[in-house]
């Protein structure tokens, strides 16, 4: 069975299957969201709270547009690669992303879909040509 492998970062995601060596782009996801800035991305002003001296503050949001975003892109992602591991796509799961979506994604994951995952690499693969990928995952071993 091929191993998947998942290259990530804030605007998109390919889902790649190698299999005896040779790599297949299975699918690719955009994520046009993810190149925005929090002051292009379309949302309310923040809460405003009111200090003991008559003083009116905005609130600071949990998480920002633009994180917000990428965190519903994630658990897309995530959703996928479980409908993926349950169809059997995949025996093994490789995952490379930039460090703090790695933590989203390790973090979203079913636990039947993340302990199939044996290599997570924190570094953007995304632009990677596929004929590219093995000198970049050599690193990993």
């Amino acid at each position: 069975m091929a191993t998947m492998i998942v290259t990530l970062d804030s605007a998109g995601a390919r889902l790649i299957t190698r299999l005896d060596g040779n790599y297949n782009l299975l699918e690719a996801l955009d994520h046009p969201e993810g190149r925005l800035r929090n002051s292009e991305i379309n949302s309310d002003r923040p809460g405003r709270t009111h200090d003991g001296k008559g003083g009116s503050h905005a609130m600071d949001p949990e998480q920002s547009p633009h994180d917000r975003k990428v965190a519903d892109f994630v658990r897309r992602l995530c959703a996928r690669l479980d409908k993926g591991r349950q169809e059997k796509e995949f025996s093994a799961l490789l995952i490379a992303a930039e460090p703090h979506l790695l933590g989203l994604v390790r973090s979203t994951l079913d636990k039947n879909t993340a302990s199939l995952i044996t290599t997570s690499l924190p570094k953007n693969l995304q632009p990677v040509a596929l004929n590219d990928l093995d000198r970049h995952l050599e690193q990993a071993k």
